[in-house]
This record gives structure tokens, sequence and C-alpha cells, in this order.
């Protein structure tokens, strides 16, 4: 998706460059989840689950233009058309972005309440972790996959849970499927960094594709993934 979004605004401003940074494709992921856990407890107000939906999309957005800063290297040897080392976009450019970004979210939570304010700062933390010294977890192995997964899937479901809810405690049946939800992503985001190998063994990433090999990581991928399904048909039944 990168490189197509790339061709097909690489000459036109501004604008199109952050759309093309903050990557809403990906975005609209957290926001899914969080719809989905919502509606799983029974919340079904449309405008109330716009708002949620919202409030991820932008929280992820927001976070994932801190990741491009702090990736700058490896993106130069992976995807050297994107909007930072291509230098469509300048550093100040992407922080206020990013700063707006989780303003926004921010706003919208404050209208869904103080639970939701509360796991959308923990989105951002985590966020945060995943991108940016000391902690970084995206150079931290399969640590990374788990942090990225739990930010991404975890507490956006958990925090349409809570909100569909009213309440932090959820029955095990929800925990359970916010497990089977995050471990599915996490090899998702394991197939993820078969692209960027050259790049990440630059910048000294120790993905589990470099640690592991293309064989033995795609074996476990498929292993996983069926134990996933498993699951969740479990939790179907």
């Amino acid at each position: 998706m990168e490189k197509f979004f790339s061709k097909l605004f690489r000459n036109h401003g501004k604008l199109p460059a952050l759309f093309e940074l903050v990557r809403p494709w990906n975005a609209i992921v957290s926001g899914f989840v969080a719809l989905f856990g919502s509606l799983i407890v029974g919340e079904f107000s449309i405008f109330n689950n716009i708002i949620l939906f919202i409030t991820f999309t932008l929280g992820y957005m927001g976070g994932t233009t801190i990741n491009d800063l702090m990736d700058e290297f490896a993106d130069e040897i992976n995807m050297p058309y994107r909007p930072i080392p291509a230098n469509r976009l300048g550093k100040k450019e992407v922080l206020a972005s990013s700063f707006l970004l989780h303003l926004f979210a921010l706003i919208f939570a404050l209208y869904l309440g103080p639970k939701v304010v509360i796991l959308l700062i923990l989105f951002f933390l985590f966020s945060f972790m995943y991108s940016t010294p000391p902690i970084r977890f995206s150079k931290r192995g399969v640590l990374s996959q788990i942090e990225l997964s739990a930010t991404v899937v975890s507490i956006p479901m958990y925090a349409g849970m809570v909100f569909g809810s009213g309440s932090f405690v959820i029955n095990f049946d929800y925990v359970l499927l916010i497990i089977l939800f995050t471990l599915f992503f996490i090899f998702v985001f394991m197939l993820k960094d078969f692209k960027d190998i050259k790049g990440d063994r630059a910048d000294n990433k120790k993905t589990v594709v470099l640690q592991l090999g293309r064989k033995k990581n795609t074996k476990i991928i498929i292993v996983r993934e069926h134990l996933y399904f498993v699951g969740f048909n479990y939790i179907l039944l």
C-alpha cells in the first residue's frame, strides 16, 4: 500500500504526503477493533460508535508518524519513497501533525467519557514505547510484535468493551477473544518484517525474521494461525 500511495501522491504537495504519512489504511484496524468491542457487548448507538472508531483511528495515525520519524534510517533503505526519507515532509511538519492527531483523538475520547480517556492515554503510552527510546520495542525481536499487537488491537478492543459495558471488568469470554485477536495480529505483524529485512538488518533491529530466518518464521506463522482458528471457533461455539 505504501508504494501504491507514494506513486499516486508523490507530486501533489503536502496534504497528500500527510495522508500517505499517517497510513489510514492501517489505522482503521484500531478503529474497527474498538468498534467491534463496543458492538459485541451491546453498544449500538451509531453516533457513539462512530466517535469511538474515529478516536482510535486518529490515535493510531498520531503514533505512526512518530514511528516513521524513529525509523527514518531503516526507511531510507526499505521504503525511500515514503514522505520522510523522500524529503516531502520536514520533521517539524511531522511532529505538528502527530501532536494534532493525538489532541483530536483525546478530544473525541473526552466525549466518550473518562474510562475511554484513560485507555486512550494507555494506547498513547504503548505507542510511544514501541517507537521511541529508551525502550523502543520495535528493535526488540518478538517483543516488538507482542507490544505492537497489544497497542493496535488489545487496548482498542478492550476500550470498546469498557465503553459499551460501562465497566473495566469484562467476562472471561471477552478476555479470551481479545487474546485470540491479539495472537492473530502478532503473526500478521511478523509477516510485515519479511519486506523490511534489508533496512532492519542495517538498523540493528532484532526482528524474528532476522533471528530465525525466513523458513522457520514462515512455519511458525502457519502453525500458530491454525491454533488461532481453533481457539476462535471455540469462542463462537
